[in-house]
Order: structure tokens, then C-alpha cells, then sequence
């Protein structure tokens, strides 16, 4: 049997793609990306190459926070 050293192995996060999602909405947003409205859904879909269900999750995270 090998002796490794003594190292803390940590397993690699897992970022869901909502919450990927939810950091670029947030970096646009702070940004000052869209300076009245946001787009439509379809639109930012397209823009994130994200589903429709992904997307509205990401929105609900948001206005959850009080971001949107």
C-alpha cells in the first residue's frame, strides 16, 4: 500500500445550470446591461443558450433575492 501525503481532497463543485444562469443574469444586471427592460424570454433563451424552464428557474432565484 502507497503512503500519499497528507492532502485534503475536496470533490469539485457542481454548479447547476440555473445557478450559472442566475450569475450572468446577476453580472448583467449590475452592469447595467439592459437599461430599462430586459428582453423577452425567447430572446434571453437564445442569448444564454438556456430552456425556457432553466431561464424562468434562473428568474425565480432572482426575484427571490430581491435582484429583479
Amino acid at each position: 500500500m502507497k503512503n500519499y501525503p497528507a492532502v485534503a481532497l475536496t470533490p469539485p463543485k457542481r454548479v447547476s445550470l440555473v445557478a450559472q444562469t442566475v450569475h450572468s443574469l446577476r453580472a448583467a444586471l449590475a452592469a447595467g446591461y439592459w437599461r430599462e427592460t430586459m428582453p423577452g424570454e425567447r430572446e434571453l433563451c437564445q442569448t444564454l443558450e438556456v430552456s425556457r424552464p432553466t431561464l424562468r428557474a434562473a428568474l425565480a432565484e432572482l426575484e427571490r433575492e430581491g435582484g429583479l
